[in-house]
């Protein structure tokens, strides 16, 4: 009878060592998401969530709206050099400092190449969130980013200060998917 307690008594407290490790968790995914709000000043849960499961921290959720300029600099399979330091120019704008995490990101994102659905995803989340948006601030972000891709497709053709204007057909099909995407309400998923 007093080996059946030890087991028992041994269950239990790996029972409660499990739940405690995972209530531990929990707190710390919400803790994450409450700095995701008060960074990003959302307030949508499903937002913060899809964040949140983007990997997206509050160091690196500054990004965001530069991940659609990532996309199209990989859409022919590598990221020339020209591309890179427009990205870069696009980050220091929006206020990413070289030494910061969100960089070193960024920096990574340069060098290998993100999955598909990762920039899906991301492009429906920054819709959403310019949704949160007062029309005009939406208009011009969206504006923003579309101009930004645009610039970032001819960066591809260029040689030195001689820029062709060519946007290749992988190219091109990104831009209008991220310009659609961009624009679509998110409650109705049409465009605007």
């Amino acid at each position: 009878m007093m080996h059946h307690d030890s087991f028992d008594d041994r269950r239990r407290g790996l029972e409660a060592e499990y739940f405690h490790k995972q209530e531990q968790q929990l707190i710390e995914k919400l803790r994450q998401r409450h700095q995701l709000a008060k960074v990003t000043g959302i307030a949508d849960e499903d937002l913060l969530r899809d964040l949140d499961e983007l990997g997206y921290t509050r160091e690196t959720v500054m990004l965001l709206y530069l991940v659609p300029l990532v996309e199209v600099a990989w859409a022919e399979g590598g990221v020339a050099e020209e591309e890179r330091s427009l990205i870069l120019e696009a980050a220091r704008l929006r206020g990413i400092d070289e030494a910061s995490a969100a960089n070193k990101e960024l920096t990574q994102w340069l060098k290998h190449r993100p999955p598909v659905e990762f920039f899906e995803k991301t492009l429906r989340l920054i819709r959403a969130v310019l949704q949160t948006l007062p029309p005009e601030e939406r208009e011009h972000e969206t504006q923003d980013i579309s101009a930004y891709c645009v610039r970032i497709a001819k960066a591809s053709h260029s040689f030195g200060f001689l820029t062709t204007g060519h946007i290749s057909a992988e190219e091109r099909q990104i831009l209008e998917r991220i310009t659609t995407t961009l624009k679509m309400k998110r409650a109705e998923n049409k465009p605007e």
